[in-house]
């Protein structure tokens, strides 16, 4: 094999990445809840928990489509 990886080396870092992908997965659905309840609460305005969440490379593709479509500002709803 002259010196390259063996089969088992290569299943166990993929295994040990799938385990660190899930880790991260929890981790942000957590945050996601937070961010949820602090909205809810009044704790945070809607416009910073999606800015939040989009910082993760998370998307709110059909509110913002609706927003878009309805041309309605986020800020000025936030306002009232």
């Amino acid at each position: 094999q002259g010196g390259g990886m063996n089969s088992n080396a290569y299943r166990d870092i993929v295994l040990g990445e799938l385990r660190a992908a899930r880790i991260r997965a929890q981790l942000a659905m957590v945050e996601i809840d937070t961010l949820g309840v602090a909205v809810k609460a009044g704790l945070m305005p809607p416009s910073v928990a999606m800015e939040y969440i989009e910082s993760y490379g998370l998307r709110f593709e059909s509110f913002r489509n609706y927003m878009e479509i309805s041309q309605i500002d986020i800020m000025e709803i936030e306002e009232k």
